[in-house]
């Protein structure tokens, strides 16, 4: 049997080429693997369990995956493994759905994917090492199951205490970005505004009222969020920077609307406005690298993208991702409006 270049544990490895294979992995899951990355792992051994979890966290989602070098590189730069006290909230709505799953909260249960759970909870693997067995006996110190485990194949029960815990843990919670759906409109507004005062026209020339319409609807799935995310990357495509306003000798084509529109601000701020400059466009940059990467699901670009807007990958709640980027996007044009202002 193969060992798995991620977790160090028993998977199955197809006959490849020395410069990519895939990967079974019943711990990790299915991911395909280039020489460069796994050369990378091998003398990083410190990050084997970030990458287990990130990729059993795409595999439960239902992404694809390939690790390579550059998408190792975003996952270590953009995540982190979770702590313990993490590590036990993930096992507890793991094991609550699945009790509620086959009918049977009451019932004895025994972990029969020790090492598909300790990948999706982000334990220590190999299995060997016990890092889910160190989770699971603390939450049995801590009175949420029981009786005490020592293998894996032991049966464990959750205890009341640990049902209360798992409805706190699996109650839907409101959107942890506080947004406004008349942020978002009232920001470009304020900006056409004062842009038009400075230099006689404003930065946006609003095309569509269904596409502005649709930056306040909300977003309840894949779909949904996708077509929002559409309608407000082609929004600042509708951006417009004339070649008058850019610094002299500055030949940025007119598609680029995004670099136009930092080159301009930049050259015409004082040097303490510059880094917010780079902030705020920036942050509309990695909308727009959303929006185009979001059908190439697990590319690094999305992912890294993604983590700079402060949205986890794979995406869950595809509302409250919405509303981030939203907010995002709000704060962004207004840090674009107070430089301007600023240059009055």
């Amino acid at each position: 049997m193969a060992i798995c270049p991620v977790c160090d544990d028993t998977a199955e490895i197809p006959v490849g080429t020395p410069q990519f294979k895939m990967v079974d992995c019943p711990g990790c899951g299915h991911f395909g693997l280039d020489g460069q990355a796994e050369a990378q792992l091998s003398a990083k051994l410190a990050i084997r369990a970030l990458v287990s979890h990130r990729i059993r966290l795409s595999n439960e989602r239902k992404e694809e995956i390939d690790v390579t070098a550059p998408m190792l590189r975003v996952i270590v730069e953009s995540y982190q493994l979770p702590s313990i006290s993490k590590q036990k909230d993930s096992f507890m709505r793991w094991f609550g759905g699945e009790l509620l799953r086959i009918g049977q909260p009451h019932s004895p249960f025994v972990v029969r994917e020790p090492r598909r759970i300790s990948a999706l909870i982000g334990a220590a693997p190999p299995i060997a090492k016990g890092g889910l067995m160190y989770v699971m006996k603390a939450l049995f110190v801590e009175g949420y199951i029981s009786p005490l485990p020592n293998l894996y194949a032991d049966n464990i029960q959750m205890t009341p205490k640990g049902w209360e815990r798992c409805e706190i843990l699996t109650t839907p919670k409101p959107s942890a970005v506080p947004y406004s759906p008349r942020e978002l409109p009232m920001a470009i507004d304020f900006l056409n505004s004062i842009w038009g005062k400075r230099n006689g026209e404003p930065l946006l020339e609003i095309r569509s009222a269904e596409i502005t319409v649709s930056l306040g609807l909300p977003s309840a799935n894949f779909e949904e969020f996708k077509s929002r995310i559409g309608d407000l990357a082609e929004l600042l495509r509708w951006i417009d920077v004339e070649d008058a306003q850019l610094p002299g000798g500055a030949e940025i084509n007119r598609s680029e609307k995004l670099n136009r529109l930092q080159a301009c601000l930049q050259a015409s701020t004082v040097d303490s406005d510059r880094d917010d400059v780079g902030v705020a466009v920036g942050a509309l940059k990695d909308i727009v690298t959303v929006r185009n990467r979001l059908t190439h699901k697990g590319s690094p670009e999305l992912i890294g993208a993604l983590a700079r807007l402060g949205i986890d990958f794979p995406i869950e709640d595809y509302a409250s991702a919405w509303d981030g980027i939203r907010a995002k996007a709000a704060e962004a044009l207004n840090l674009i409006r107070k430089v301007v202002q600023a240059t009055d």
